[in-house]
Parts: structure tokens; sequence; C-alpha cells
């Protein structure tokens, strides 16, 4: 069996392949968005954070019903709440919009009398206002454009300009690709994920500024002697492994936030996970090719100009002369018809 060798891996001459899978993935991304606002009104599905509203996780001597609980909050004027019953009968109910006290105490009775009693020592009630919601979706979406534009900034001085606009590129991929990827699994989104949005972020700008800058400086040893995509294909090359590497122990250690981090982590770990997976493969297979792409723009080369059509060339007759040398006479069908017609008159002349 062949080793593959990852120093003469060809990963410029396939960009199309790389571009391709890219796009499929963000527009199966984009249907589960365009299908969650069909259901919810929302590309994603907000949670409380966002959204504002009541939950109630409650505990009572029977196990709870989903549809005798919706009969009741229907009575309440909250028919849209979203029911659900736990593994331990645990009912957990979420109201868009926030209940005051005694509204949820005469929640509470009515649900004491379907379904026991209750108990009150672990009820968990959480409340966000309107208020709060739109000020966390404000604050989060000046945090993700201010991270973007301080980036822009940094790698514009640091580097070049074209580079910034490659590295925001694929961050852009990255935020696409992660929201398609919650909208398909249902995943509700709260305030941690902006810090999990932001931390994914950071780590994929991270990675191509590593290549980059190995772009960088091959660009400046092997300028002349190599074409500019083969630079930045060896230059991918010899940053992969060690993207690679740090990709895979950072995936390691999420994977154990998973596992044993707990519900309340959960969420922010999964995202930050799949996030981290989709900033991998972005600096090495879409921000660094794009340098190539943009680079044969510049040099409008992207599709070779079709060849101008080579005129046929007149007939060439060999004479040889009496030293020997052969001389190359070139004449056109109508210069030898002309000369036939000279030759003609001259006898008609004397005649």
């Amino acid at each position: 069996m062949k080793k593959f060798d990852v120093l003469n891996w060809q990963i410029v001459p396939k960009m199309k392949l790389w571009f391709t899978i890219s796009i499929i993935v963000i527009l199966i991304g984009v249907a589960g968005m365009i299908i969650n606002y069909v259901r919810v009104g929302s590309p994603v599905i907000l949670g409380l954070d966002f959204t504002g509203g009541t939950i109630l996780d409650l505990k009572f001597e029977k196990p709870a019903d989903v549809g005798a609980s919706r009969d009741i909050l229907k009575s309440f004027g909250l028919g849209d709440a979203v029911i659900q019953v736990a593994q331990d009968g645990r009912l957990i109910v979420r109201t868009n919009k926030p209940l005051k006290t005694n509204e949820r105490e005469k929640i509470f009775d009515s649900l004491e009398a379907k379904f026991g009693k209750l108990d009150r020592e672990s009820i968990r009630v959480e409340t966000i206002g309107p208020t709060i919601s739109d000020e966390l979706k404000k604050n989060g979406a000046i945090a993700l454009g201010v991270g973007l534009l301080f980036i822009f900034i940094y790698i514009t001085i640091r580097f070049q300009f074209r580079f910034a606009v490659v590295t925001v590129l694929a961050l852009i991929h990255d935020v696409l690709v992660t929201f398609g990827f919650l909208a398909l699994i249902g995943q509700e989104l709260n305030s941690p994920f902006i810090g999990a949005l932001l931390a994914i972020i950071a780590y994929s700008v991270e990675d191509s500024v590593v290549v980059l800058d190995r772009v960088r400086e091959n660009l400046k040893i092997l300028k002349g002697k190599m074409s500019y995509a083969e630079i930045v294909n060896k230059s991918i090359c010899q940053s992969v492994t060690r993207s690679f590497n740090t990709s895979f122990t950072t995936f390691l250690a999420i994977l154990a936030l998973i596992l044993f981090g707990g519900a309340t982590i959960r969420d922010f770990s999964f995202t930050l996970l799949f996030g981290i997976l989709s900033g991998t493969y972005s600096s090495i297979f879409i921000a660094a090719p794009l340098l190539v792409v943009w680079d044969k723009l510049s040099k409008h080369e992207i599709e070779e100009k079709p060849r101008k059509a080579i005129a046929p060339q007149p007939a060439t007759v060999a004479v040889g002369s009496g030293s020997g040398e052969v001389v190359q006479k070139e004449e056109s069908k109508s210069t030898r018809r002309k000369k036939k017609n000279k030759k003609k008159k001259k006898k008609g002349k004397r005649r």
C-alpha cells in the first residue's frame, strides 16, 4: 500500500471540489433554516434568553401528561406553550410570555388538582422579560460585528488586505455552517451560544493565520521559482499536520465536556465542537485556496482566452543552385496567377 505523502498533497488543484462541498453543506443548512422559519417563524430556534418568557420545571406525585397539561394551560391563554415530560416524570413548560407570581400560582393549583401534590422545594422557575431578551440579541450582534472588524483590521495590518478578506470569508463560512447545523438538529440557542460562536471565530482565525503566515514566508523565498498556486499549496501542506493535531486535541477536550459536563454546558460544547471542525476545514480548504482565486482574477487568468486561428503559410518551393545551396521561394497562388497572366500578355504583343 502506497504511503500518503502530506507534503505533496494536491489541495489547491482540487479547490473546486472543496468549494463544492462547502456550498452543498451550506445549502443543506439553509434548507433547514427555511423549514424552521415556516414552522416557528425564525431560521433557528431561539431559546428563552432571546425570546423572553418563563420556564417551569415541576415535579408532581403522579407522572405528568402532555395532553392534560396543555388543556389546563389553554384555559390560561397558554395553548402555544412548549410542554415536555422528562424521563423522571418532571413537567417542563416554556411559555412565550413572562408569567407573574400570581399567574404561576394559579397554574400550579390547577396542575396539582390533576397530577397530585407539587414538590415545591424542587420547583425551578426562570423568567426573562422582552426588554432583556432584545438587549441580549443586540449585544450579541454587536459583539460578533466588532470581533469581525478587529480581526479584519489586524490581519490587514499584519499581512495584506487580500489575506484579511479571505479570512473573513472563511469565518462567514463557519458561521453559516454552524447555524445550518443547529437549525437541522433543532437545537435551541441561548446566551451561551454567543460565547461559543466567538470561540469558534477565534479558533478559526488562529488556524487561518498559521496557514497564511506560512504563505507569506514562502512567497519571500520561492517567488519566481514556483507559481503562486504552487507556493500556496506547499504552504498548506506544511501547515496541515499542525492544524490537524491542534484540532484533534481540542476535539477530545470538548468531547469530554459533552460526555461528562452535564446538561448545563452540553449545548455550548456541542456548538463549539461542530464549529471547530468547520473552522479547521475552512482554514485549510477555503481560506488559502481563495488567495489563488484572487490572484487569478487579478491577472485575468480564470478563463484562458481562445487562441487565434493560425493563417495558412504560403507554399515553399526548394530550388537547387549550381553551388549546391538551397534557396526557398514562397509564392502564393495569386502571385503565380499574376505571372502567368503577364506571360500571356507578352506573347500576345509579340504576335
